[in-house]
């Protein structure tokens, strides 16, 4: 594996322009000094965003107010490279880009016209390494392989926010947290995208503890927990908002196939229209007889988890898109069912 370090501090001690044009890589007609002001702000609405990718260098980074041409430091096939950033916006144009990527600062990962991260099985393919803003946007990220935490993201920092933004996390795998792990009260939004077909000990598309975390609009399915719990999320003394996000055909071996909420862990379902949000065709392995799609935990050391429910969908009882066997359990082998725009609220002592 391959290994570039991209800081602030090298990077401003080399005279001459690095490889590619110091303009914004898609719009000639910008001078990237007179406008270094907004275009130096990592967030991902900089102004280059509206520039198509065809006219820069396939990918680019935005730095001490210009954009310089980092494409020959990515891998495009395995083994991948390893980049760290601690500014700055990254621009992935087109085409599959084997890296595995550390920020350790204000960090904006922004794609176009399709573009790929694979990390190649060989770690996890993003990683924030330090507190920061960090913002991915309009990537597919796949082929993260960690043997701890989040094959695909992995957030193990205090204080660090993450956003997503029409991101796509697809076959990663890791002991917990499949596509996403959000650790030490790491903070994660994702507004639109989808999160399918990750593998995991527990938590087979996302590990949460100790933080937040929000879903808007996004679809996650065919995640698998396959040794333990939570097909699609594990979460542990965090807060789940979901909006309009629809699980399905997630699995786990045990219990929750779509959410496991342990250690005083909170999850809120809301849908705004109809079949907008939901929990359906959920699976738990043929030797549990009492499985269920979402399970709230008992723990004497923490508050009472809680899961809430407006509009909600979970399948009609018998239908295909039931949840099998069940679609939510409590302590004491208790268990309920529901059918779709269902709203109610439940604590270990019981739904309402």
């Amino acid at each position: 594996m391959t290994l570039h370090v991209f800081m602030l501090t090298l990077a401003s001690c080399t005279a001459e322009t690095p490889r590619g044009e110091t303009a914004a890589p898609t719009d000639t007609d910008t001078d990237a000094d007179t406008d270094s002001d907004s275009d130096s702000d990592s967030d991902s609405d900089s102004d280059s965003d509206s520039e198509p990718c065809s006219t820069g260098p396939a990918v680019s980074w935005f730095h001490a107010g210009a954009w310089e041409d980092i494409t020959e430091s990515v891998a495009i096939a395995a083994p991948a490279s390893a980049l760290t950033f601690d500014e700055g916006e990254v621009r992935l144009c087109g085409g599959t880009w084997y890296t595995l990527i550390s920020t350790v600062g204000d960090v904006a990962l922004v794609g176009a016209d399709g573009a790929v991260l694979n990390g190649g099985a060989a770690g996890s393919v993003i990683t924030v390494a330090a507190a920061g803003t960090v913002s991915v946007r309009d990537l597919t990220v796949t082929g993260g392989l960690s043997t701890r935490f989040g094959g695909g993201l992995n957030c193990e920092v205090a204080g660090a926010e993450l956003s997503l933004s029409n991101v796509v996390l697809s076959e990663n795998s890791a002991a917990a947290g499949g596509a996403m792990a959000a650790l030490e009260g790491c903070s994660v939004d994702i507004v639109g995208g989808a999160i399918s077909g990750n593998t995991a000990g527990s938590g087979g598309g996302i590990y949460v503890a100790g933080g937040a975390l929000t879903l808007n609009g996004v679809s996650v399915s065919a995640n698998r927990a396959t040794t333990h719990y939570g097909g699609a999320i594990l979460a542990a003394g965090a807060q789940l908002t979901l909006t309009d996000s629809l699980f399905t055909d997630n699995y786990a071996y045990y219990h929750g196939s779509a959410l496991e909420l342990d250690f005083g862990a909170t999850a809120s379902c809301t849908g705004t229209t109809p079949g907008a949000a939901g929990f359906l065709r959920g699976t738990v392995d043929s030797h549990v007889t009492n499985g269920d799609a979402i399970r709230l935990v008992s723990s004497q050391f923490t508050d009472s988890p809680s899961f809430v429910a407006e509009n909600c969908d979970f399948g009609a009882d018998g239908s295909a898109d039931d949840n099998r066997p069940y679609d939510l359990a409590l302590p004491a082998n208790t268990f309920a069912e529901y059918g779709d725009a269902a709203s109610f609220a439940c604590t270990l002592a019981g739904c309402l």
